[in-house]
């Protein structure tokens, strides 16, 4: 049974003497039965065996457990007595004469880490039973020989980032298989030019907008056909329609009974819902709370930030304070005979700051290096309610419900100021707790009888082309009063419909028509440009081709790009992006691909 299953993969040659488990990995012990093998320099068949050697060659796991065939094979020798290679070994159909791996577990090591990086990769083959470092990885892919197709007709261009704003790449797909051609360093035009140079049957090129790129197949090759992308195209007018209104609009369009208000509304401040249920059995009061020994508990109701400029104010007018103080009474120290009178003069304060600042010891000037703790008035807003919050904070009770259960105790002041009274007391009294920010427990909004439609949804609304499309209906019963105060977005808007109706149709006349209307509007910057680019744009009218499968493409190279996390080199990284674009040919062998590699 061995024999069967083992003949079935790898031939006839190869017999299988035994099987055993060592240290978690499955060996399996095959013998050679070749009897004859070809000169890999001559290409003459030899049958003189010379010796016999061992090789171990790891294979695809198996349940988890690695898998090594350790094979007794044999060496020749050549039989030509011009061929510069005398002895030579064997050819397995398993594996090449030096390499340690079958050729199935490199196909498994390239198709995980296609998409994944090289070390992970590694991880995760390790986790299945297999042994394979990232350098080992890294050589695999390097080994691998994509085919130049130097008869390649029709392709589309466009640039990538590796990283956004700082290196770009530009890559070349085959408009029909969708398989990756060619990345090349930078966008400028110059890497395009030169793979055009070497590739002289591109008859017919979709792209971008980019200058760059239309320069250098016009200096390389000024009688391909150019295909402006229709997503771009239409793209640009958006852009341009967008940047008319940004100019035109406010972000927010507020509608209150029917009217556009000139300004917007003051914002109300909504307080958290709690629920009522949650005050069952809460009997919190505003008396004192008392201690183990009968004596009411001490706790910080202060509101103070060591931080701020006011305390840092406060902190250099006490020192300088203290400076003051100190000096007075060493100069009076000093000079016993001087009159408190005379003090006044030299030091510029009234008589009854001499004789406080001489009457003061030691200890009350130290005094002036901490804040003043004030004594607490009870007969405020908040000094009604400020026992009940520190013993609910006592309880660990969340401060939304600290919140509801004082407005339930009769508290109708400000909200934000009972919510920031509640963080204090956490933060002075309980740091252990979780911080709650009043801002993002109160809720501002406007109020109920203000509608509020944003510019974007506006602008959306108007631009919106494709028919199928489901427009926002909130907006669009107010699109009739918003227009009639914007007069501008009826203009923006037939403008961008008249392109995408002349972009997306098959007449030529209509995108003349749309150039006359607007070449003196506000528009001009892009006609302007369609007029630089005419004949690629005609083209996109003309012909059905497209690159949109070009920016579906640079998606799942990003997809790709993120998924090395940065580790993959940009060597690397492109054959990674060979190998993953190669399977949209339905043409592709990966299998091929590895045996002719090595």
């Amino acid at each position: 049974m061995n024999d069967i299953i083992f003949n079935y993969l790898y031939g006839d040659d190869y017999h299988v003497t035994g099987v055993e488990l060592e240290d978690s990995n499955i060996v399996i012990s095959v013998e050679s039965l070749k009897t004859k093998e070809k000169c890999p320099l001559c290409g003459e068949e030899s049958d003189s065996r010379h010796g016999a050697y061992s090789r171990r060659v790891q294979e695809t796991p198996f349940a988890n457990l690695g898998c090594w065939l350790f094979v007794n094979a044999h060496s020749f020798k050549c039989k030509n007595p011009g061929c510069r290679m005398k002895v030579f070994n064997e050819q397995m159909s398993f594996a090449r004469r030096s390499q340690v791996h079958t050729y199935r577990f490199i196909i498994l090591a390239l198709e995980i880490a296609t998409n994944i990086g090289n070390e992970t990769s590694s991880r995760v083959l390790s986790r299945i039973g297999a042994e394979l470092s990232n350098d080992s990885l890294a050589r695999m892919y390097k080994e691998l020989a994509f085919v130049d197709n130097l008869d390649v007709e029709e392709i589309g261009v466009d640039d990538v980032a590796i990283r956004k704003g700082q290196t770009y790449l530009t890559v070349i797909w085959d408009l029909n298989t969708h398989t990756l051609l060619a990345m090349l360093d930078g966008r400028d035009g110059e890497p395009l030019k030169e793979w055009l140079m070497a590739h002289p049957k591109v008859r017919l090129i979709a792209r971008d907008r980019a200058s760059a790129f239309a320069s250098a197949i016009y200096a390389v090759r000024p009688s391909a056909i150019q295909v402006a992308d229709k997503f771009h195209l239409v793209k640009n007018i958006i852009d341009r329609a967008r940047d008319i209104i940004n100019k035109a609009l406010p972000k927010e369009i507020f509608i209150k009974c029917g009217a556009i208000l000139d300004k917007a509304p003051k914002r109300v401040a909504i307080p958290p819902v709690v629920d009522p249920e949650l005050f069952a059995g809460m009997q919190y009061d505003n008396s004192l709370l008392l201690g183990e020994d009968g004596q009411p508990l001490e706790f910080d109701w202060r509101n103070r930030d060591p931080d701020s400029l006011q305390y840092q104010e406060q902190a250099k007018s006490r020192m300088a304070k203290q400076q003051l103080i100190r000096a007075m009474q060493k100069y009076h120290e000093d000079n016993p005979k001087v009159k408190k009178c005379e003090l006044e003069v030299i030091f510029e304060v009234s008589a009854p700051t001499v004789r406080k600042y001489l009457a003061m010891s030691t200890d009350e000037i130290n005094s002036l290096d901490s804040t003043a703790e004030y004594k607490r008035r009870d007969s405020t807003t908040m000094g009604a309610y400020v026992n009940i919050i520190f013993k609910m904070l006592k309880d660990s009770i969340d401060a939304k419900v600290i919140y509801g259960y004082v407005c339930h105790c009769g508290y109708t002041g400000n909200a934000m100021t009972l919510m920031s009274y509640i963080e204090t007391l956490r933060k002075n009294n309980f740091p252990e707790q979780k911080a709650q920010n009043p801002m993002q427990l109160i809720q501002y909004s406007y109020p109920k009888d203000v509608e509020v439609v944003s510019r974007n949804s506006v602008t959306k609304y108007v631009l919106t082309c494709n028919e199928k499309t489901t427009l926002n209906t909130d907006v669009g019963k107010h699109m009739e009063l918003i227009k009639a105060k914007y007069p501008v977005l009826v203009t923006v808007g037939k403008a961008v419909h008249d392109f995408y109706a002349a972009i997306m149709g098959d007449s030529l006349e209509a995108l003349d028509k749309f150039i006359e209307d607007y070449k003196d509007s506000e528009f001009k910057p892009f006609c302007d440009g369609i007029e630089k680019d005419i004949t690629p744009v005609r083209n996109a009218i003309t012909y059905s081709v497209t690159s949109g499968f070009v920016e579906g493409c640079n998606n799942k190279f990003k997809l790709i790009k993120r998924s090395l996390y940065g580790r993959a080199k940009l060597p690397c990284m492109r054959y990674k992006c060979m190998l993953a674009f190669a399977s949209n040919d339905p043409s592709f062998n990966l299998w091929k691909l590895v045996l002719e590699a090595i």
